[in-house]
């Protein structure tokens, strides 16, 4: 008997028990595309993506000049999914450190900035600053999330695994504008 990654995806749900979150195939990873690159007063934020999932109607400017609201109104299906998901659940990885001030400095980027609407081809957010990387990336295809949706696991990341040096680590069980997902933080790009 083959089964499909729906199928594996929705038995692992319930294994866990998420019963309100939407649960999504993960996207097929392939070369991330730069999306979108933005100077802020932390170094340059840049916005990545599947190539196969390419958006030439998303207006980035208009996304930074007029902010959803924060926190977002949750739909009566979100409050349900909010109460079964966002327990991010953080794992430790010894590889692909990210230092842990630039990463600090991405957190507070993004919570300065926590109603812009994230498109759904992006897959991950990087802060560039002299020449080192921190990276924030997410398993599933999240449809309209304001950025400020990333904050808390990666700040419960940051707070677990992070030393003086560097941060590696991935938060399970993240809820992502109302979808379970995985959440990456490190210096790769990338979160499977």
């Amino acid at each position: 008997m083959q089964l499909n990654s729906l199928t594996l995806a929705l038995a692992a749900g319930l294994a866990v028990n998420v019963q309100g979150a939407a649960i999504l195939p993960p996207r097929n990873e392939t070369e991330p595309v730069l999306m979108y690159s933005r100077m802020v007063e932390a170094g340059t934020l840049d916005y990545w993506g599947s190539a196969s999932e390419l958006s030439n109607t998303f207006d980035w400017d208009t996304a930074w000049m007029n902010q959803a609201s924060w926190p977002p109104v949750a739909s009566p299906a979100g409050s349900e999914a909010n109460a079964q998901c966002g327990s991010n659940n953080v794992f430790c990885s010894d590889t692909n450190g990210a230092p842990t001030d630039l990463c600090k400095r991405l957190v507070n980027t993004l919570l300065n900035n926590r109603g812009v609407i994230v498109p759904s081809n992006v897959n991950g957010i990087s802060l560039t600053s002299d020449r080192s990387i921190c990276w924030i990336g997410w398993r599933d295809t999240i449809i309209n999330m304001p950025q400020g949706n990333l904050i808390d696991a990666a700040a419960a990341t940051i707070g677990k695994c992070g030393s003086a040096d560097a941060v590696s680590g991935w938060a399970e069980n993240v809820n992502l504008n109302n979808i379970c997902s995985r959440q990456c933080l490190s210096d790769r790009l990338g979160c499977w």
